[in-house]
């Protein structure tokens, strides 16, 4: 019985210390996988505007079911892919380990040739940020339709114990 008794303890000490590192891990898969999915989504959506040589919005949307982009400034919760008025993608973001997403735009407007586009002018330096505890995510999306993910702290952190930076420095 006493054997059992301090399996239990030593095992109880090693979960504790585990613990903060399990949830780390996590929340840096869920940021990174979520960012991967937009970046899918835009990708796709640059290529759909080329394929049928016509204007393909990426925008917010209220609900998992809406069909129009949402013209107030709030979180992206819903994103859909909008080839004139049809829906030829949608997705959400997810909010699982603490995920937090803000941004800098609303809506993207990718023209016939590639180019994204917000309120009329070339897209230069957007981004949409993803983050849970201090894993960050920066989609940023640049001239010429470049999109990338970049970690904010890995530009001013040398010890590589980031606060998870924010992606609009």
């Amino acid at each position: 019985m006493i054997e059992l008794m301090i399996v239990v303890a030593i095992s109880s000490i090693l979960m504790s210390v585990a613990a903060p590192s399990m949830l780390s891990a996590y929340q840096q898969y869920t940021v990174t996988s979520q960012a991967n999915e937009l970046v899918n989504a835009l990708t796709y959506a640059r290529s759909e505007a080329i394929r049928r040589n016509t204007s393909v919005r990426f925008c917010r949307v209220a609900s998992d079911s809406a069909t129009s982009c949402e013209t107030t400034s709030a979180s992206w919760k819903y994103w859909a892919i909008l080839a004139n008025t049809e829906v030829i993608g949608r997705g959400f973001i997810k909010t699982q380990a603490g995920l937090e997403q803000t941004s800098n735009i609303q809506s993207i407007t990718i023209s016939a040739n590639g180019l994204a586009y917000n309120n009329q002018q070339l897209l230069t330096s957007s981004y949409i940020q993803l983050k849970a505890g201090k894993q960050t995510r920066c989609i940023s999306l640049e001239a010429g339709s470049r999109t990338r993910v970049t970690k904010p702290e890995e530009a001013n952190d040398t010890n590589g114990e980031g606060e998870g930076g924010s992606c609009s420095s």
